[in-house]
């Protein structure tokens, strides 16, 4: 539904309306762009084919600009990548973007690559706080009776950045920082 309905053959259709006028008719629903991105897949035949085919879908799925078409034609799904290789997948295929397409490609989406760098520096930045943030707080939870208001104060902040969901221990250690942080207001703690 992204991006491939919009630059392969056989993916959209002109359609001559009464008045005349010529008008894109993109597939509309999935099931018809699943069906079309099957036989698109099934036509290769080598496997270096079945690998370029799916690398051009996963291009123009990442890089499709949904505003080039009307509101109602866009595709609202987005790609989600996940693994142990997806903190490097944007920068991996924007190389081999940058490496196998040509020259004059490369410079109509520059400003949509030098947005995917920035936001992939902005992750791996984001990624290393939450790392730094979570080595602080290894075996902190032995120490917490004796913290300083500065410590709980860090603590917390650290907490905040490494918990990126729900875990027993980060519960634990943020209803123990509370407690702390009530000691050393009410004065008990120091």
């Amino acid at each position: 539904m992204r991006g491939a309905r919009y630059g392969l053959p056989g993916w959209v259709r002109e359609v001559t309306q009464r008045n005349g006028k010529t008008k894109y008719v993109y597939l509309e629903r999935a099931e018809e762009a699943e069906a079309t991105g099957n036989d698109y897949l099934a036509g290769a035949v080598k496997t270096s084919e079945i690998a370029g085919r799916q690398l051009a879908l996963l291009v123009m799925a990442v890089y499709a600009d949904q505003e080039a078409v009307a509101a109602s034609n866009r595709s609202w799904h987005h790609v989600k990548v996940s693994g142990p290789w997806a903190g490097e997948f944007d920068e991996l295929l924007d190389g081999i973007v940058r490496e196998k397409l040509p020259d004059s490609a490369v410079l109509l989406l520059e400003p949509v690559l030098a947005k995917r760098r920035e936001q992939h520096e902005e992750r791996v930045t984001a990624r290393q706080r939450r790392e730094e943030a979570a080595a602080r707080l290894e075996g902190i939870e032995d120490g917490v009776a004796v913290l300083t208001v500065e410590q709980v104060e860090q603590a917390e902040r650290d907490l905040e950045r490494a918990c990126t969901g729900w875990t027993p221990r980060y519960s634990d250690l943020r209803q123990k920082l509370t407690e702390r942080r009530r000691q050393l207001t009410d004065g008990q703690g120091d």
